[in-house]
């Protein structure tokens, strides 16, 4: 890598520290690029050499979260083996891992949580970075004969975020209790990828 990518490197990640900081301090609603730069020590500037906006400083924060924390325990996890309790497993520690991220309950502030949604959902960099995570998984799940084939696996990894938003964005929508979040993961999520 160039040192001009080792720098860029090095501010997007310093921009995200800053942001995640001020995050911890303030709701995603109240945070602002002026708060971000602050907290990074830059010119505000500098930022939009990096991010376009804050949706884009959000989404990074999101993608760094799943690299760093969720990438190894998923692959981990999968190590054990290809059975349908096996990807529902997956599924619910992905879900579970998202939740416990200190940064969850700021981003998903009840205030602009749908907002947050739809920008979990429209970012290409975060649906490269779920595609990335969980396209080896499925496609071991096909080799092994366990999915329909009929999935576009693409659109499955989207479909599969957009139902790990709606759970972590409504928790107790559907239930607070874990055995049938299981179930309902197990039946209706889980059971809709895996040949009958």
């Amino acid at each position: 890598m160039s040192d001009d990518g080792t720098r860029r490197t090095v501010m997007h990640e310093r921009i995200l520290d800053g942001a995640a900081t001020m995050l911890r301090q303030l709701p995603l609603s109240k945070l602002t690029m002026d708060d971000i730069a602050r907290s990074a020590g830059i010119a505000r500037q500098t930022i939009y050499k990096h991010f376009a906006n804050k949706d884009e400083i959000v989404a990074g924060l999101f993608v760094q979260e799943i690299e760093q924390h969720h990438r190894p325990v998923m692959y981990a996890l999968h190590a054990e083996g290809c059975s349908h309790d096996q990807l529902t497993a997956l599924v619910l520690r992905q879900i579970q891992l998202a939740d416990r991220w200190v940064l969850l309950s700021r981003t998903f502030d009840p205030s602009i949580a749908p907002r947050v949604a739809e920008l979990v959902l429209s970012s290409d960099d975060l649906a490269a970075c779920n595609a990335a995570l969980w396209l080896p998984i499925l496609a071991d799940y096909r080799a092994a004969g366990l999915l329909r084939g009929d999935l576009d696996l693409r659109q499955t990894v989207r479909w599969m975020t957009y139902q790990a938003v709606w759970l972590l964005s409504h928790p107790d929508a559907l239930t607070p209790d874990p055995h049938e979040r299981r179930r309902y993961v197990h039946t209706y999520l889980t059971g809709g990828l895996v040949k009958r």
